[in-house]
């Protein structure tokens, strides 16, 4: 499955004008939180780890991917956006890994509210060591990085050597051909909502559904002679189908629950 998400993401050609660079997520161990909260701890034997969580990872990188993204929570103690283990010796020294690892959202800041860390530095400084070449939103790189390499407490060949990944990145996507090769509306336009695309997605979320159980048969839903009651406060609400993380939509195309269950059943 994750080698089949980086193929359809990037395709056979990554200069392609269609290529989305895919990033898998988190590394690692996400999924295997205390408590099931997210950014909490992950108490997890290594063989378990290895054997459970990190071959999805081999594989999307098996298949092509050329970045990573770091996760919020820690393994064993060691946040994984600092965690030299994961990020240097498994992902660049065992597997051989060449592409960009980046933090989750603020991941490095989170490194003082572990206790990992004692400041913006120190936490500036074991991400970077550990093999996190990106820092999303915090800005702690561009605040702490430049004192640190000329303190030396970051040599110059490790910057260098994150550095030269960034640029091979780039120009293996062809960003040093065209940078914003990607920024064209009229094909957005052109592409956005094909009728075939949206029967895919379709048939794909219907694929996707899993009844676990049918109480009383009341699936599927019958024309007449059923009550229904929505309950909540999502039942016509639009903009909250699209889900956290959506930067552009056009929420007078989405069906609430309400619309949807209006068209099956007559009211």
């Amino acid at each position: 499955f994750a080698a089949a998400r980086v193929r359809g993401f990037q395709g056979s050609d990554l200069k392609a004008d269609d290529c989305l660079l895919a990033t898998p997520k988190h590394f690692a161990a996400y999924g295997a939180v205390a408590a099931g909260m997210e950014y909490n701890t992950v108490d997890i034997a290594p063989q378990t780890l290895r054997d459970v969580h990190l071959p999805p990872f081999k594989a999307a990188f098996d298949a092509g991917a050329l970045t990573v993204m770091s996760s919020f929570n820690d393994i064993n103690g060691v946040p994984a956006s600092a965690n030299h283990e994961l990020l240097t010796e498994i992902l660049r020294g065992e597997w051989q890994f060449p592409g960009v690892v980046i933090s989750d959202y603020t991941a490095d800041m989170e490194l003082i509210a572990h206790g990992y860390a004692a400041d913006e530095r120190d936490a500036t400084k074991k991400a970077f060591l550990a093999g996190l070449d990106l820092s999303m939103q915090s800005g702690f790189y561009a605040a702490h990085l430049p004192s640190l390499v000329e303190s030396g407490e970051v040599p110059m060949a490790t910057l260098d050597a994150s550095v030269r990944r960034m640029l091979q990145l780039k120009e293996a996507i062809g960003l040093f051909d065209n940078p914003y090769r990607s920024l064209d509306p009229a094909r957005e336009a052109d592409t956005a909502h094909l009728p075939a695309h949206d029967a895919l997605s379709r048939d794909a979320a219907r694929r996707s559904i899993v009844l676990l159980k049918n109480q009383g048969e009341v699936l599927p839903l019958k024309k007449s002679g059923q009550h229904i009651a929505l309950i909540g406060p999502f039942v016509q609400d639009r903009e909250n189908i699209e889900g956290c993380w959506t930067l552009f939509g056009d929420k007078q195309r989405y069906v609430t629950l309400e619309q949807g269950v209006r068209a099956v059943v007559d009211s």
